[in-house]
């Protein structure tokens, strides 16, 4: 009987890994782009939902890997279970042609980390399609490590991995991201640090 109960203990816990939670306040709309996470974070003053309610509303976590919840005192937030979304995370060309690789940053030294691996301005949309795989991959997984909640909303990071053009190897790093509701994620940086 207690080896029966191991293996429905297990099928369980597998089972509750692959569960995910919804976040709901009820009353209001998602922010599905950056413009409204702002207008949110304008209409907290004149309202009682602060913020982080307002832009953590219908962002997806696994069960196992999910932001504290309450996320306040008084806060009026529920978590609803669903079935895993479809997860999609975007990247804008601008973060490497307009940041990474622009002239006006190469002070923040990143353009010469992407450098010293291979990457040129050239490989810009390779990048976005590979640092977009692997968090669509990452997410999806709950491979990622929660970072700052705050009046945006839910930030996360993930660890990518880029071999080096000169094929001697892998670079590890994070990249940073944030939750947008439905499964959603969009890039913050393309570099956010080494891996510890």
């Amino acid at each position: 009987m207690r080896e029966l109960e191991q293996v429905r203990d297990t099928i369980l816990h597998i089972f509750d890994k692959e569960s995910w939670i919804r976040f709901v306040h009820e009353g209001l709309l998602p922010s599905y782009t950056s413009q409204e996470k702002k207008a949110n974070i304008d209409m907290a003053e004149l309202s009682r939902h602060c913020a982080i309610c307002r832009n953590i509303n219908a962002c997806c976590f696994p069960k196992r890997n999910k932001p504290k919840y309450p996320l306040h005192p008084n806060c009026h937030c529920f978590l609803v279970d669903i079935a895993k979304p479809k997860i999609i995370a975007e990247c804008s060309i601008e973060k490497f042609n307009g940041y990474i690789f622009a002239p006006k940053y190469e002070d923040n030294g990143k353009i010469q980390l992407y450098t010293k691996w291979g990457y040129d301005k050239i490989d810009a949309y390779y990048l976005v399609k590979e640092l977009t795989r692997q968090a669509e991959e990452k997410y999806a997984s709950g491979d990622f490590i929660l970072g700052l909640l705050n009046e945006y909303g839910q930030r996360i990071s993930i660890i990518t991995e880029l071999e080096r053009k000169d094929g001697k190897g892998i670079v590890r790093f994070l990249t940073g991201w944030l939750v947008y509701p439905d499964g959603n994620i969009k890039n913050t940086t393309p570099y956010g640090g080494d891996v510890k």
